[in-house]
């Protein structure tokens, strides 16, 4: 993948996640909220991570590819398990008005 393919990528990935945080944001504000602060603390942690690859020498050799190194995640996997909860309680709180709605129409 070139330099251009790889940018043209992180931009559409970037616009994607864009699309997501607003799609979100329409279904209810506290998820979009919870989504966009994800969002945020991903691209904080990667941003970091991927200005130092930039600044690396290219790799050209697989065997120099660091696969055991991990990337430290501490922030956006703690905003990914607070995200999750909002969404599990906005999947819970609608599944109950439509059940509630469901019984009111049966009777």
């Amino acid at each position: 993948m070139t330099r251009e393919e790889l940018t043209r990528h992180a931009r559409e990935v970037q616009s994607r996640l864009d699309f997501y945080v607003a799609r979100l944001e329409l279904e209810s504000s506290a998820l979009g909220e919870a989504f966009g602060r994800l969002v945020s603390a991903t691209r904080r942690e990667a941003g970091a991570q991927m200005s130092q690859a930039w600044a690396s020498p290219r790799i050209t050799d697989d065997d120099r590819v660091p696969l055991g190194v991990a990337y430290d995640r501490t922030s956006a996997n703690e905003e990914r398990r607070r995200c999750l909860s909002v969404m599990r309680t906005h999947v819970s709180q609608r599944m109950l008005r439509h059940e509630s709605c469901l019984i009111m129409s049966d009777g």
